[in-house]
């Protein structure tokens, strides 16, 4: 009994400052898994927590004058930890975000939503060094009014024009520094798309000295919330084994009084029988 309380002790405070400090990763996905959208095009964000559905997030944007704030209010429809917009318009367009219960928030996305006839689909998030970049350059289809990418598209970088792709869609397969810019392309008859930022990140940085410092896990507000969640278990676990402790203590204390009790009794036995 007296190596348990310590041993229990090392496993909750292992718990808490070991296992409690791997922060989750939230992240924001959008369907369809692009950045821009014609107007009245459906979309949908939902919010991950370490690639899974989350359970308790919210989708929120900033979206200048119009509805701000949490999917639901005056905005969206929420579904869980998903949004749902069923007929954006321009004013949709804006910066989207996930918040977890804990308040953990994602990288935000930029979306833009346009009464265009083209648009671009590009990479949503920066693209890491080496990793493929595919882009295609869509339309809205005049009889059912969905994207599609069947026409021949020209595509640009920062202005400057790449190449022609006759299926509407280009790929660069092994991204490089050089390959960030503003992405547009254009179909001939129809328009040109608005320009999409592609962000380019060192594959490498995790690695690099240089690199700036890693984010810390969990900031101190977090940590000290996961330690009043922690400290009742820990005080009342300490006080359970500490309460049997003392009962082990006074069981043996009765037992060695006990003991000795009846060697007294043994020994005024055997000096009456003496005396006799």
């Amino acid at each position: 009994m007296k190596s348990a309380p310590p041993t229990f002790m090392k496993s909750l405070v292992c718990i808490l400052f070991c296992c409690g400090m791997t922060q989750p990763e939230v992240s924001i996905r959008v369907s369809p898994d692009r950045s821009q959208f014609f107007q009245h095009e459906s979309m949908s964000l939902s919010c991950e927590e370490d690639g899974r559905a989350m359970y308790g997030g919210s989708v929120k944007r900033h979206a200048g004058k119009w509805a701000d704030g949490t999917c639901g209010n005056g905005w969206g429809k929420p579904n869980g930890s998903s949004c749902f917009l069923a007929v954006p318009y321009r004013w949709d367009s804006g910066d989207y975000w996930c918040e977890s219960k804990s308040r953990d928030l994602s990288q935000s996305i930029s979306i833009r939503i346009d009464d265009v006839d083209v648009i671009l689909e590009s990479p949503v998030l920066p693209v890491p060094e080496g990793s493929e970049a595919a882009f295609r350059c869509l339309y809205k289809h005049q009889t059912t009014k969905k994207a599609s990418f069947d026409r021949p598209a020209d595509f640009y970088r920062n202005r400057s024009f790449i190449r022609a792709e006759s299926a509407g869609q280009m790929t660069i397969l092994h991204v490089n520094k050089s390959d960030g810019g503003l992405y547009k392309c254009s179909i001939a008859g129809l328009g040109e798309s608005s320009e999409k930022l592609m962000e380019v990140t060192n594959s490498s940085s995790s690695s690099d000295p240089s690199a700036d410092p890693a984010e810390p896990l969990m900031t101190l507000t977090q940590l000290i919330i996961k330690i009043l969640v922690f400290t009742p278990y820990v005080i009342s676990t300490f006080l359970y084994f500490s309460i049997q402790k003392d009962r082990a203590r006074a069981r043996a204390r009765a037992a060695a009084a006990a003991a000795n009790g009846r060697r007294r009794r043994r020994v005024n036995d055997v000096i009456m029988e003496v005396a006799v």
